[in-house]
């Protein structure tokens, strides 16, 4: 199940080029929700910080 959302997530990031808050909204996830995802699957990004 994990690994499906965490290729669910790198997929929405791939298609809106790194915009994580496009790729929340299209995922059903807030913001924070899914910057907490990345951290967890540690899902390298192209994000300054």
């Amino acid at each position: 199940m994990e690994s499906m959302e965490r290729g669910m997530i790198i997929s929405a990031l791939k298609r809106f080029h790194g915009d994580q808050h496009r790729a929340a909204e299209a995922l059903g996830f807030f913001l924070v929700g899914l910057a907490n995802k990345i951290k967890q699957y540690a899902i390298l990004t192209n994000q300054p910080g």
